[in-house]
Parts: structure tokens; C-alpha cells; sequence
């Protein structure tokens, strides 16, 4: 799991990376990257989440 970051370092790193809405190329997958928009998951937090609701071991379908 990624650490969280405080209020402080994401102002910091705002300043210095473009949001992926202003890339003029792809992600690489490595490194640290924001969105402007508020409304928008990045897929791997989404894959995440339905990687941990399928899991048994923490609440999702278990097998019968």
C-alpha cells in the first residue's frame, strides 16, 4: 500500500508536476501523478478496491 501524503507534500509536488489532463504523454506507471479534476479514480486505486471487496479475508464474496 502507497503512504498517504500530508496536505503540505501535495501542494509541493502540485507545483512541480503537470495534471495528467496537460500530459502531452502517457504515464510510465512510476512516479508521482495528480489529476485537476475531483471527480476522477486513478485505476489502479479502482483495481485495488475490487481486488479487496473479492478477497475473502476481507469481507467480499466468499465461497460457500
Amino acid at each position: 500500500m502507497e503512504p498517504t501524503r500530508s496536505q503540505d507534500e501535495e501542494t509541493f509536488w502540485r507545483r512541480f508536476v503537470l495534471p495528467e489532463e496537460d500530459r502531452q504523454c502517457p504515464w510510465d506507471g512510476i512516479g508521482y501523478r495528480w489529476f485537476r479534476s475531483p471527480n476522477v479514480v486513478a485505476i489502479e486505486q479502482y483495481r485495488h478496491q475490487l481486488k479487496m471487496k473479492d478477497h475473502p479475508d476481507h469481507g467480499g464474496n466468499e465461497a460457500a
